[in-house]
């Protein structure tokens, strides 16, 4: 199988272009182009995810947490909300749900203190998941 988005210089390039024809070249900031193609890097994991290809869905989610941690990028409050729901929900999805949960938690900080609130249903609702997996229903 060959996984040419993996690579996120291959995958820049790419959304770089879609990016561009979308907009039909209107202007267009680094900002915009680095959260386009970290988000779609996060959908790629997810697509993973799904088809249980867990080692690669990790591999990806935990390079996209690298990238976040760089001095550059920390105030990119939407783009870690919602990496930290996907990692809560990979995971979920390997029944670590102690884990998830603390992950899920983290995006609520964001979320509670205004810093991101493109992402806060996915939160919620996945805070909401896993709650009533571990039947607590208050906080």
């Amino acid at each position: 199988m060959f996984y040419f988005f993996i690579f996120p210089q291959n995958f820049m390039v790419f959304s770089l272009v879609l990016t561009l024809w979308r907009n039909k070249l209107q202007e267009i900031t680094i900002s915009d182009i680095f959260s386009n193609s970290f988000s779609h890097l996060n959908y790629l994991a997810l697509d993973f995810l799904e088809k249980r290809e867990l080692e690669i869905c990790r591999k990806i989610l935990w390079k996209c947490d690298e990238i976040l941690k760089i001095d550059s990028f920390h105030h990119f409050y939407d783009l870690k909300i919602l990496l930290f729901n996907n990692i809560g929900c990979y995971y979920r999805s390997i029944d670590k749900l102690f884990e998830s949960l603390l992950y899920f938690q983290k995006s609520l900080s964001f979320v509670e203190n205004g810093l991101g609130i493109k992402y806060a249903s996915y939160t919620y609702l996945n805070m909401s998941v896993i709650l009533s997996q571990e039947n607590r229903y208050f906080l």
